[in-house]
């Protein structure tokens, strides 16, 4: 159980905990014997108040990395409990801090670790005691200002009703005067010199509701923030710079992050106090403990550390690392490095709250492909298949949750995100492509049916997130309540053989596994589940199929039945971007041609409604409304979908509308000096931040990285390449310095490097195009090779012995692989570099390839090529295919 005390100046690390913390810090104001090791998951351990924390310390910042902020993505609510995963009555309380030593130890542990993060660590404060005892009594706390707090205004809505955000109008019914982040706000706080306390969540984010239920619905909170403060609520998915600029105020401070995030700042913004989620006692006695010091002789000494924190995170975001060339070697060792960080049992990095962490699986999947790396794709095949099995996947509706509370993937954390689907079904893609396994075709297929089914805007494009809560059937919003189910819902709904065999194949227990009830979920791997199913039940795998499928369709027509949670019906660049590639995937592995459709829609949608057609975005599209500028990461993830879209239907006009894209990321985002790009056209905070790390999608500059290198290849133009080169000698340090926080730039410095993977390859300065192709007859294949015009390769068998022929072989077969190969007819033509007849393909050439294997993922076609024109010969090229 949550104890209800107050707590102030705090250090916390690592995930699961509470981040409350006093940027007073430092200044040294914080005493040791104040500074309590708690373990994590438990209840909040009570401080002394400011006011009697006197004794000194020395003040610094290390911009040394947390390590777990390396291994765990930000979450919602960072002190979500484990426990709640493994009683029937979890408790829903924040959990108890684990109090930071110095930061001289966490410097020392990150070195360990050999981790350099894009998130700095913390600031230094005194060594904790050894053995604490914990103090069960209420704190003191400081007296109230003199000044008692009027009461607060309760109008019908206040200035966020009409805000194009889901999640700022949930706010509009809040006795808290809000302000959106503008100049309004500023303003105010400047010329009435009180201190802005900034809240930043999301329309989907459970934390953030619960926040909003408890502290910013009370009048008497209300009025304090209304009297002392200039109160700014922000949207982070509208705007993640601003997000991103006091988040990583808040891990430097609390060594931990997530939402909501609460900060407190000066008039000018800089950051003096950050924290997540405040349980109401406490977040009372911190306001009025935060005016005191304000209305003080404290306050210089606030400015004063809001200075220091604002002159860290600059000299964190210049930091600079040397240029490191990536080599083979070089990433066979940080794959070594990584995959002794999995968790050999259920998959995934790190512990529980446990993220897929897609930019890290692709990076496994690409070394897979590109090296033959069969130890990386056995750490994604058992990722997923745990994934796929456990309750973080909709067993009935498809699709996925953001994370899960615990290490076996079986209890979700309820909220669906529209980039966690694309993201997912791209690697299930990828999965089914180098492995033929049909559970990852069939699961990526699910998944896109529930976007196009649930996410799809009618005009095109998908929206945002579906909430984590919903109305449960006592008539309260409840985290999970649509998804979960109680036995005896089972036994009235289905026959008694159908209720049994249910609560076999899906973990259904009398008590359940989250708070009485149940998450669906296999107890094993989906292979090994359903074999035992088919066992117990005496049926064969095909007889036990056809009863799970109706099985299922009943329960997923009752589910329809009851509320379902809210959903975000924002439409975001970035994220419809990520989804438009994976559809256009989709459609050329699954040979799905509605999912090529859905991709032009949503594309037709951006580039008619939000800037795409003239290259300067809006990133969001909500109830008509397009206000805000897209971010860097709108227009790279936006230029990349356009090149897929290029690679796979070869229309010109996709490759166009991602040069004038591109073009328009070197002319607004770019820092010219260093090489790299910002978030944003301008800064919007204290400071204009660069995203160098991945978060909840692949680092915006890591999308550029891939953006140059991809043009370079289909254009041959040399200044992509250069661009490309450059990036990648401003990022390259920093990424293979903290492999787990930068995967995303690690497969794309190696794409740069060795080449892409996929179905679609370029050769000779992007004048040639190499597209495989699977048939409906098993083994066999299409070869497609498309040439620009003016440009033509040698065929198979070439006049002149010196001449290179296109080629295509088998390699790393097993013993009995065989490959039957019909090259086209040749045409016979003279060149102006030569007198005799040269035979020569031209336009479009078609390879028919029959390979007989017993596991035909195991080998790999080599195509070697030789592109020239009448003037010029290119450099002979090889490329590497794995046949699906």
């Amino acid at each position: 159980m949550r104890e209800d005390k107050h707590k102030i100046a705090v250090f916390d690390r690592g995930a699961g905990q509470t981040a409350i913390v006093m940027g007073f810090a430092f200044l040294g104001l914080l005493s040791a014997d104040l500074l309590r090791d708690k373990p994590a998951h438990d209840t909040p351990a009570p401080t002394a108040p400011i006011a009697e924390q006197q004794r000194k310390a020395p003040a610094a910042a290390a911009l040394a990395p947390s390590a777990q902020s390396q291994l765990t993505p930000k979450q919602e609510h960072p002190a979500k409990s484990q426990a709640k995963a493994a009683t029937t009555s979890p408790a829903k309380a924040p959990a108890k801090p684990a109090v930071m030593a110095s930061s001289q130890s966490a410097s020392q542990s990150a070195a360990q670790q050999n981790q350099q993060p894009s998130a700095p660590a913390s600031v230094a404060v005194p060594q904790a005691p050894a053995s604490p005892k914990r103090s069960d009594s209420k704190p003191k706390t400081s007296p109230p200002p003199k000044t008692p707090p009027k009461k607060a205004a309760s109008p019908s809505v206040n200035r966020l009703a009409n805000a194009a955000s889901p999640y700022l109008r949930q706010h509009a019914n809040n006795p808290v005067d809000w302000y959106p982040w503008g100049p309004d706000a500023f303003k105010k706080a400047q010329a009435e010199n009180k201190p802005i306390f900034l809240s930043v969540g999301y329309a989907s984010c459970h934390w953030c509701h619960v926040m909003a239920r408890e502290s910013f619905s009370d009048p008497e909170i209300a009025a304090l923030l209304n009297q002392h403060f200039v109160a700014i609520k922000v949207d982070r998915e509208r705007r993640p710079d601003i997000d991103a600029t006091y988040m990583l105020a808040t891990e430097i401070i609390t060594k931990t992050g997530g939402w909501p995030n609460s900060v407190f700042l000066t008039p000018d913004k800089k950051p003096f106090h950050a924290g997540g989620y405040f349980p109401k006692t406490e977040f009372h006695a911190l306001l009025k403990e935060i005016i005191e010091g304000w209305n003080s002789d404290k306050r210089q000494q606030i400015l004063a550390s809001a200075d220091q924190l604002a002159a860290t995170i600059h000299k964190v975001m210049n930091i600079r690392t040397q240029h490191v060339p990536v080599t083979k070697a070089l990433m066979q060792q940080i794959t070594t490095d990584l995959l002794k960080q999995l968790d050999s049992f259920h998959g995934g990095f790190g512990t529980a709250p446990k993220f897929p962490q897609a930019p890290v699986l692709r990076f496994l999947l690409h070394r897979a492909e590109m090296d033959r790396d069969n130890d990386a794709l056995a750490a994604v095949t058992l990722t997923l298949d745990n994934m796929i099995a456990g309750g973080i996947h909709d067993q009935l509706g498809g699709g996925w949750h953001r994370y899960a509370v615990d290490n076996a993937w079986h209890i979700p954390h309820f909220e669906k995100m529209l980039y966690d689907q694309a993201q997912i079904a791209s690697l299930l893609l990828d999965a089914y492509r180098l492995t033929g396994h049909p559970l990852y075709a069939d699961t990526a297929q699910t998944t896109l049916d529930f976007v196009l089914r649930e996410l799809a805007a009618p005009e095109g494009g998908f929206f945002a997130a579906f909430d984590a809560e919903s109305l449960a059937a006592d008539g309260q919003k409840r985290e999970g309540a649509f998804y979960l189910w109680t036995k005896e819902q089972i036994a009235e709904l289905l026959p008694p053989d159908d209720a049994k065999l249910a609560s076999a194949a899906f973990s259904i227990t009398t008590d359940g596994n989250f708070e009485g009830a149940n998450v669906l979920h296999f107890n094993d791997t989906p292979e090994n589940h359903l074999n035992s199913l088919a066992k117990q039940f005496a049926l064969t795998r095909a007889e036990l199929a056809k009863r799970l499928r109706q099985i299922r369709q009943r329960l997923y027509r009752a589910r329809k039945t009851r509320p379902a949670p809210a959903r975000d019906e924002k439409i975001i660049v970035a994220w419809n971007a990520l989804m438009i590639d994976t559809l256009l995937r989709a459609a050329l592995i699954l040979k799905k041609p509605d999912y090529l459709q859905a991709a032009q829609k949503a594309a037709d949608l951006i580039l008619t409604r939000m800037g795409g057609e003239e290259g300067q975005l809006k990133r969001i599209l909500y109830q008509g409304k397009t206000e805000i500028k897209g971010q860097l990461e709108d227009y790279a993830a936006l230029a990349n979908s356009f090149l897929t879209f290029y690679d796979i239907t070869g229309e010109a006009k996709w490759g166009a509308r991602a040069l004038k894209l591109a073009t328009a990321i070197k002319a607004s985002f770019a820092d010219q000096a260093h090489g790299d790009y910002y978030m944003t056209v301008s800064a919007n905070g204290f400071e204009r931040l660069k995203q160098r790390a991945d978060s909840a999608i692949p680092a915006s500059n890591a999308m550029v990285l891939d953006l140059f290198h991809r043009l370079a290849r289909r254009t041959g133009n040399p200044e992509h390449r250069t661009t490309a080169e450059k990036l990648a000698a401003a990022i390259s340090g920093v990424a293979i310095s903290a492999p787990l926080a930068h995967a995303a730039t690690l497969t794309a410095l190696d794409r740069l490097t060795r080449g892409e993977t996929g179905n679609v390859k370029y050769l000779g300065r992007g004048k040639l195009r190499a597209t495989l192709s699977p048939q409906k007859q098993p083994g066999h294949y299409l070869l497609k090779l498309e040439l620009a015009p003016g440009w033509h390769i040698n065929s198979h068998a070439p006049i002149e012995a010196f001449l290179i022929p296109t080629s295509l072989d088998l390699h790393h077969a097993d013993d009995d692989a065989e490959i039957e190969i019909l090259y086209p007819q040749a045409v016979t033509r003279k060149l102006a570099f030569n007198d005799k007849p040269l035979s020569l393909y031209e336009d479009t050439v078609e390879i028919a390839i029959t390979l007989r294997a017993q596991n035909r993922r195991s080998t790999r076609l080599a195509l070697t090529a030789q592109a020239c024109s009448d003037q010029i010969c290119l450099e002979p090229e090889t490329v590497w295919f794995v046949p699906q």
